[in-house]
């Protein structure tokens, strides 16, 4: 097999390990494993019911390059059963690893997402701590 894009064929390269004693090369990775698994870890099937969810309820923030064809339309449905409040953005000018293709455009785009969570958590915990303000003192019964 040949891996065209130089990328992912230097990524995975990273893992190839060379045995001088055995006079051959081999995956680092326990390349066996994945691949007797392969079938789950390339499903969206995770053996769960839909009434077994609980969804997380917090912000959750999905990223997908737009030079990537990784995340699709069906995905979406199954990533909102286990985080209802889910944001997905692209980013525009990347390739499959966001990180590496545009760092730029994804550390905006985090930094963005942390900001207005932390705003939103901040608020939750000052009603949270008013709704407890306002209970009753039950210390002295």
């Amino acid at each position: 097999r040949t891996v065209v894009d130089p990328s992912i064929r230097q990524f995975a390269l990273m893992n190839l390990r060379e045995s001088p004693s055995e006079g051959r090369w081999h995956w680092a990775i326990g390349l066996e494993s994945i691949l007797r698994q392969f079938n789950v870890l390339g499903s969206d099937e995770l053996g769960l019911a839909p009434e077994e969810v609980k969804p997380f309820e917090g912000p959750a923030y999905f990223v997908q390059a737009g030079g990537s064809n990784y995340l699709h339309e069906k995905h979406l449905a199954t990533i909102g059963l286990y985080f209802s409040r889910f944001q997905l953005e692209t980013i525009q000018e990347a390739g499959h690893w966001v990180h590496i293709t545009n760092p730029a455009d994804l550390q905006r785009a985090l930094g963005n997402f942390l900001s207005e969570s932390a705003t939103a958590v901040a608020e939750m915990a000052s009603s949270a701590a008013a709704a407890v303000s306002a209970m009753p003192n039950q210390q002295n019964q």
